[in-house]
C-alpha cells in the first residue's frame, strides 16, 4: 500500500494509481485510479486535494475527506461520506454513493451511471442520457434537472408537486424522506424534469386482510366476495378512499363499510369469478386487494383462498391463510 505525504505530492501533476493507496495530504491536478485484476484497486482519501479524480474499470475510491471533483466510470465505485467536492459524476456504468457529512456543489449522472444519495448536502442534481439517481434522504439546496431517458427515484412519502412553484420553470416538489422522515422542498429546473421523477413509497407492515368465503366455487350463484382490512395503528381506517379499492387491480369494490378498527369491502362475486376462471388449475389462489388513503398512502394486502370448479373440492384442508398488508406511501 502507498501512503501519500505532502512532500511526495509535489512530484507530478498527474498521478496514475494502480495499487491500494491511502491519501492524507498534498495536491494533484489529476488522479486516475485503475483496476489491477484479479484484485480491485482501492484508494482511501482522508485529506489533500485534486482538481479531478477519475476511477476506471472496477476500482474503488473511498472519499472520507479532502477537496476534489470526482467521476466514476467503467463499473468503478466512488463512496463519498465526507469532504468537500466541486462535483461528483457517474457515467458509463460507474456508481457513486453519496452520504454522511459530504458536501458537493452538484451530483451528475449520465450514460447509464448511477448515483445513490443517502445523506449529505448537494447544491443541484442533474441527470441526462440514461443516468439514474436514487435519493433516500439528504439536503438538496438548489434544484433538480433531468432530460433524455434518465430516471430520478425519490424514496419519499406525503409527496406533492406544485407545477407553478419554485424559482425555475419546472415547479417544485415537497415531501418527507423515508430514511429519516425529514422534510424536503426542492425546485425543479426544466419543464420536462418532473416527468422523469418516480416516487418509491414507504413500506409499513403489520396489518391484515381476510377474504371470505375461504372456498370459492366457480359455478356458485353467490352474490358477494367479502374482504375485511385491518390497518396499522398509525393509519386511520376512515381515511380509506372507497373508490380506490380494487381486487387483483381490476375488480372494483361495490360496497364499503369503514369501521373504527377495520373496513369491510364487498366485491361482486360474478366479476371475481370471471377473473378466476382464467386459472388453469383450480386450487389455492392468492388474491391481492389494494387501495389508497386520503394522504396518498397506497395499501396492498393478500389472502389465499381455495378455488374449486363444478363443485369438486381440490383437497380436504380448510384453506385459510391471512397475509400481511404492505402499505406504500407516495
Amino acid at each position: 500500500m502507498i501512503l501519500l505525504s505532502s512532500s511526495s505530492a509535489q512530484a507530478a501533476d498527474v498521478w496514475n494509481i494502480t495499487e491500494d493507496t491511502d491519501i492524507y495530504s498534498g495536491f494533484y491536478d489529476f488522479i486516475n485510479i485503475y483496476d489491477t485484476p484479479p484484485d480491485n484497486t482501492t484508494v482511501n482519501m482522508y485529506g489533500g486535494a485534486s482538481d479531478y479524480i477519475t476511477t476506471y474499470d472496477e476500482s474503488t475510491l473511498n472519499f472520507f475527506g479532502g477537496q476534489a471533483e470526482v467521476g466514476a466510470c467503467d463499473y468503478s465505485i466512488i463512496n463519498i461520506s465526507g469532504g468537500t467536492l466541486n462535483g461528483a459524476e457517474a457515467y458509463n456504468y460507474g456508481i457513486v454513493y453519496f452520504s454522511g457529512s459530504a458536501v458537493s456543489n452538484r451530483l451528475i449522472s449520465s450514460d447509464f451511471g448511477i448515483i445513490n444519495m443517502t445523506g449529505g448536502t448537494v447544491g443541484r442534481i442533474g441527470v441526462g442520457g440514461s443516468g439514474v439517481v436514487n435519493v433516500y434522504m439528504g439536503n438538496i439546496t438548489d434544484k433538480i434537472s433531468a432530460g433524455g431517458s434518465s430516471i430520478i427515484n425519490l424514496y419519499a412519502y406525503d409527496f406533492n408537486y406544485d407545477p407553478s412553484g419554485g424559482i425555475y420553470d419546472g415547479g417544485k416538489i415537497t415531501g418527507y424522506w423515508i430514511l429519516d422522515d425529514s422534510y424536503f422542498d426542492i425546485d425543479l429546473y426544466g419543464s420536462d424534469t418532473f416527468s422523469h421523477i418516480y416516487v418509491i413509497p414507504k413500506l409499513v407492515s403489520e396489518a391484515y386482510v381476510e377474504i371470505k368465503p375461504h372456498t370459492l366455487n366457480l359455478k356458485s350463484k353467490g352474490k358477494w366476495l367479502t374482504c375485511r382490512i385491518w390497518l396499522p395503528e398509525d393509519c386511520n381506517v376512515a381515511d380509506i378512499d372507497v373508490n380506490s379499492i380494487l381486487l387483483e387491480d381490476e375488480v372494483p369494490a361495490e360496497r364499503v363499510w369503514l369501521g373504527d378498527e377495520f373496513a369491510v369491502v364487498k366485491f361482486r362475486r360474478a366479476v371475481v369469478q370471471e377473473v378466476l376462471v382464467e386459472v388453469e388449475t383450480p386450487g389455492e389462489v392468492e388474491l391481492v386487494v389494494s387501495g389508497e388513503l386520503s394522504d396518498g398512502t397506497i395499501f396492498e394486502g393478500t389472502d389465499t383462498i381455495r378455488v374449486i370448479d363444478k363443485g369438486r373440492r381440490i383437497n380436504n384442508s380448510p384453506g385459510r391463510a391471512t397475509r400481511s398488508i404492505i402499505l406504500k406511501r407516495e
